[in-house]
This record gives C-alpha cells, structure tokens and sequence, in this order.
C-alpha cells in the first residue's frame, strides 16, 4: 500500500520495503530512539516517512563517537541551554539531557546575556526566516532574531573550532548572587528571592525530546 511493499527475500522470507529500499532493524538499538546502524556501515539510512522543516543555514552530521548533531553551514556545532537538574547519575544518563519545552520557553534567549557572550555566540536567524514546526526564532534586547529548537535558544561555541569539535558538550554552569544576578538565577530555577544557587546545562542539540 503506498510506498510500502514486500519483497521476497533468497530464504523465501517476506521483508517490509519502503519506497522499494528493504527495511532492517539493528541490533545493537537499545531504546526506540536509538539510531546506532548509522555508524554500523556508510550505507545506512534511516527510513525516513516524512521530513522535518530545518532552517538553510543549518545540518545534520553523522559523526564517529558523537551521532547526529546539528552543525552551521560553517560546520560549528549547535547547543541548547537549558536548567540544570540534579539528579541520579547525572545528567548524560539515558535521557538525562532531555528538557521540557515549558522550561526551555521560561529561559529564552536571556539566559546567555552580557559576558557569556563572550563564550556563547547567539545562532542568528536571517530577517527573512520564519518559524516552522520544530523550529522558533527569538528576538534578543539587541535586535538579533536568535533560532531556538523546541523552545531552547541555539548557540555555538567560541572554543570550537573545526568539524566535530564539541568542546562545549556537557557544561554545568552554577549561577549564584543576589541584585544584578538575581533574575539570571531566577531563570536557571532558583526560588523566587533569587539567593539559591541554580545553573544552566549545555548541550549539542539532542532530536528526540
């Protein structure tokens, strides 16, 4: 039916095909959103049914040791910053990076501001962009449209400097203080007078939330 048919295999078994392309699972995919066969063998594709929208200036790479990530067209790797969690294990156990799009919305774009620009450099949305599915664009107090993925604004970082370098992965930044910091802690998730110590989590771009 549709793109879907069956093919007869050399040992008279029947297979799924997917726009004429014989269908495989892998065995060493732990998890439904595992998609460890991409570094099995240079062949191998996911079957795609559909295509999400993602902007121009952006890709994915398949890269050794790292998978999918989200790279600039000048080969920059992309990140989120979300709310740190404590919690069992840390924060690069299975599922650990994942963040909720409410959380991710309350951060914004303001949770990089003054010198952790320094640092972090806003992935910048072209005037002519537009938000579609996955995809948002925020606007920073100096103008800049800033593309955010799933309610998480995007950065690169300045340490990076070739393909695949991802040197910003995995960073737990502590945010502490009262006056000028006050609302910076408020929206790494401290209590509402802004004296806790909270933090952000930096992250390459994970897919599947």
């Amino acid at each position: 039916m549709g793109d879907f048919s069956i093919i007869s295999r050399e040992d008279g078994k029947r297979q799924w095909a997917y726009k004429h392309q014989p269908l495989y699972t892998y065995n060493d995919d732990y998890a439904a959103d595992d998609i460890n066969g991409l570094l099995a063998q240079k062949d191998a594709q996911v079957a795609l049914a559909y295509r999400n929208y993602m902007p121009a200036s952006m890709s994915i790479e398949i890269l050794p040791y790292r998978g999918p990530i989200i790279v600039t067209a000048q080969g920059k790797t992309v990140y989120v910053q979300t709310r740190n969690h404590n919690q069992y294990g840390g924060r690069e156990n299975r599922g650990g990076f994942r963040y909720s799009y409410a959380e991710a919305k309350a951060v914004g774009a303001m949770g990089c501001v003054n010198e952790c620009l320094k640092a972090w450099k806003p992935v910048v949305a072209p005037a002519s962009a537009q938000a579609s599915g996955f995809w948002e664009i925020y606007t920073r107090a100096d103008g800049t449209r800033q593309w955010a993925y799933k309610g998480a604004a995007l950065y690169t970082y300045a340490a990076d400097k070739i393909l695949g370098d991802n040197r910003g992965n995995n960073i737990h930044e502590i945010v502490y203080g009262t006056g000028e910091n006050e609302d910076l802690v408020k929206l790494a998730g401290g209590d509402a007078k802004g004296v806790s110590g909270a933090g952000f989590y930096w992250h390459v771009v994970p897919f599947f939330n």
